[in-house]
């Protein structure tokens, strides 16, 4: 009898123009549509394997609970723009879904897997919490004093992890002759890629490469961040930060870089 549910199953997700996949038996045998198969990326083709163990193995502690839930008959789940961390494409991705967690029943009423439906909505959540992020920036009162701005810009950054896991913002102090440090968020100041006062030549300005951020007056990509400050975690992502971005900051009262 569960062959005949499965079967019947599988024809309506098959034939359903909606992103489906269905999550079988207490393994969650692994089936899917067309339209689902974006969401897998190079994981495709993995019909017919267990969900969990072999397909989504890193979404075992965001969805156990709610799978399990489905398979003792709970009520359908319903989220939106959850977040799901995927390796899909070969590296760990942030990624969001609008989706549902649904019983299958068989005819003696005993659930037999769990269909599951939904949308990627991961655009759309990240393109509206950058723009929310340039906005919030972009409205700081520019006649705010010196410190009222440094303050609310550090305010406004430390909001925004999920995109920048630490800043560091010097600015450069014409009398000393030295980069000092205003901004600081994610990360601890006093390391030695975070010196409150930095010189020409010193560590801090070697690890950020300021001399050729400053003299070129560009942006520099940095893609050996871990050989250079070791592991650096955000406050939300468990991975360490692999890649920074140096710039430097353009005044247009002077012809050389403030910071």
């Amino acid at each position: 009898v569960g062959c005949v549910w499965l079967v019947s199953s599988i024809s309506i997700c098959l034939k359903n123009s909606f992103p489906m996949s269905i999550w079988w038996g207490p393994n969650f045998t692994f089936f899917y549509n067309d339209n689902y198969r974006p969401f897998l990326g190079a994981k495709h083709p993995v019909v017919g394997k267990p969900a969990i163990q072999e397909v989504w193995p890193e979404l075992e502690d965001t969805l156990d609970s709610s799978l399990r839930g489905a398979m003792n008959g709970e009520a359908s789940s319903f989220y939106e723009d959850a977040l799901l961390v995927m390796e899909r494409k070969g590296f760990t991705e942030e990624c969001y879904f609008i989706y549902t967690l649904c019983p299958i029943y068989e005819e003696s009423m005993k659930v037999g897997g769990v269909f599951n439906t939904g949308v990627e909505t991961t655009k759309n959540v990240l393109q509206t919490r950058r723009l929310a992020a340039v906005r919030e920036l972009s409205n700081i009162n520019k006649t705010s004093t010196t410190a009222e701005f440094i303050q609310l810009l550090s305010k406004t950054l430390s909001k925004y992890t999920h995109d920048l896991p630490f800043t560091l913002i010097y600015l450069h102090d014409e009398k000393e002759n030295k980069l000092k440090l205003q901004v600081i968020t994610g990360v601890e100041s006093g390391e030695p890629y975070s010196a409150q006062e930095v010189e020409e030549n010193d560590g801090t300005a070697r690890i950020w490469s300021f001399a050729e951020v400053l003299n070129e007056k560009a942006t520099v990509q940095i893609d050996d961040l871990l050989p250079r400050i070791g592991e650096i975690f955000g406050k939300v992502w468990p991975e360490p930060c692999r890649h920074a971005l140096v710039a430097p900051i353009i005044s247009t009262m002077k012809s050389e870089p403030v910071g």
